[in-house]
């Protein structure tokens, strides 16, 4: 009999399908005009493996419990409070760059990360991703370029999961073609 977080797992990845996009927008909006500046740095502190700070549980359970169906037991639920802790700490570094018009892959290609960055940053999984994903927004906040933070919860979200291959090909299609649209034009 396999647990209960390998059979409800997709389950719950098809009901929050369909949410994920408007629930960023939320969360960006919540991070630039609703949380107090207090809260925006806590969520910037935030260590996923640690997310004791109030500023997070008050966005769980204020923005994403009711819209995201987080797994109700354990490993899955740590594991999903720890991929949030991510995302949100990497808006919060992000304020006022969320355009969700902006695809992940074009916003690295055109902040120039370089082609090792990248790799790594596809090539990583669990804790290394987190770890990857936090150099990568620093480096892209630096240098003031917009993102889709939704293309950042799909990297983290689908970690693990049959749609990490899709979501990971999809940053790499977009990235390596703005680098090729780049040198063309230059």
């Amino acid at each position: 009999m396999e647990p209960a977080t390998t059979t409800t797992q997709p389950a719950q990845q098809i009901e929050n399908k369909d949410v994920l996009g408007p629930l960023i927008g939320r969360l960006a909006h919540a991070i630039e005009s609703e949380l107090s500046p207090g809260d925006v740095a806590e969520l910037r502190r935030l260590e996923p493996g640690d997310p004791s700070a109030p500023a997070f549980w008050k966005v769980i359970a204020a923005h994403i419990e009711p819209k995201w169906k987080l797994p109700p037991t354990e490993p899955g639920r740590s594991t999903a409070e720890r991929q949030w802790a991510a995302l949100l700490s990497a808006m919060a570094r992000l304020q006022g760059m969320h355009d969700q018009r902006q695809r992940l892959g074009h916003a690295l290609a055109q902040a120039q990360l370089s082609e090792l960055r990248f790799d790594r940053l596809l090539r990583a999984h669990d804790e290394a991703l987190l770890d990857q994903l936090r150099s990568t927004v620093h480096f892209v906040a630096a240098k003031g370029v917009a993102v889709n933070c939704r293309d950042l919860a799909d990297l983290l979200l689908s970690d693990g999961t049959e749609r990490a291959e899709k979501v990971r090909r999809r940053l790499a299609r977009d990235y390596f073609t703005t680098i090729s649209k780049n040198t063309k034009e230059g």
